[in-house]
């Protein structure tokens, strides 16, 4: 399996995994996450102007990695915003950092190390921002 660039039709693909593990549901802890307020918009403007890659399997979206990468306007709402805690209460320079939104692999493909494929593929394309 490899890792791709999404295709718009890939960007709902992805957005109906997340919805798929629901909020209520009581194994969201093993199963996976929403995040109340996520819209497809957001997965669009991430896929437009930020970092979104994944993987497939028979054609169907599999696994998928959603980051808002350094200097995008998403962050200042996440790191200046009241319940944001800021590292030794000190400004970030926000030209630096990037959020890994979401990390999912749907429950058939979990435990084969998709989501480390992810994660090490993510950290290599922002390499001069990681330690």
């Amino acid at each position: 399996m490899k890792i791709d660039r999404p295709t718009k039709s890939d960007v709902n693909e992805c957005f109906q995994i997340e919805k798929s593990f629901q909020l209520n549901k009581t194994s969201n802890g093993k199963e996976g996450f929403f995040i109340p307020g996520t819209a497809i918009s957001t997965y669009f403007e991430l896929y437009e102007n930020g970092y979104l890659r994944l993987i497939k399997d028979k054609g169907r979206v599999i696994a998928y990695v959603l980051v808002v990468p350094p200097g995008h306007k998403i962050l200042e709402g996440l790191f200046y915003s009241e319940s944001m805690v800021l590292f030794n209460d000190k400004p970030i320079d926000l030209t630096k950092v990037y959020w890994i939104a979401k990390v999912a692999v749907t429950p058939s493909h979990k435990r084969q190390g998709l989501a480390t494929m992810l994660y090490e593929q993510m950290l290599s394309d922002f390499s001069e921002y990681t330690p």
